[in-house]
């Protein structure tokens, strides 16, 4: 499987300058990781099958908590806002050729929800299914996220081909977890 890096890739995290380029940024690394696998492939024929996960999010905005201390109840974003976000993410990835979308590195419960929100509204919109993966990150052996949600996502939601944990706690503590 290839995956590519670009964690500022979408419009909430991406510098202003480059909140217009979204859509071209998100495409163009989906069409780069495929061009590599093939050819990869061409050189390893034998090597075969390879995938590339397109990687829908972070964030560097948080639904859960809010930016300011004097104002606990204020949010710097919206739930709309977001879905809109990881949408997009999702029409420009899918375009440009992934074979499965990444929800990464999650570290909020509603922005889990979100994504994945946005996810299944691209399916019905487009009429097309492809595999889900999701990457949360736990803080401590609670499974509390960095929020001390106690569960990440309700995996009922959406049909999960693979939940995985980023570099956040030791695999036997995550597999209990699960």
């Amino acid at each position: 499987m290839c995956w590519f890096y670009k964690f500022a890739a979408q419009d909430l995290s991406a510098p202003c300058s480059f909140q217009n380029e979204v859509y071209d940024i998100n495409f163009a690394a989906a069409k780069l990781a495929k061009s590599a696998v093939a050819k990869f492939l061409e050189q390893h024929p034998d090597q075969g099958p390879r995938f590339v996960a397109g990687a829908i999010g972070p964030t560097n905005k948080t639904l859960s908590v809010s930016p300011s201390v004097e104002n606990p109840a204020f949010r710097g974003i919206t739930y709309d806002e977001v879905v809109e976000a990881y949408y997009e993410q999702a029409v420009a990835l899918y375009e440009g050729g992934v074979d499965l979308f990444m929800v990464e590195t999650i570290f909020d419960t509603l922005n889990s929800k979100a994504a994945i929100y946005a996810l299944e509204q691209f399916f019905a919109d487009k009429g097309v299914r492809i595999p889900v993966m999701i990457s949360g990150t736990i803080v401590d052996n609670s499974g509390r996220t960095v929020y001390f949600e106690p569960k990440l996502v309700d995996c009922k939601m959406i049909r999960v081909g693979v939940f995985a944990f980023s570099c956040s706690i030791c695999l036997s503590k995550a597999s209990q977890l699960i």
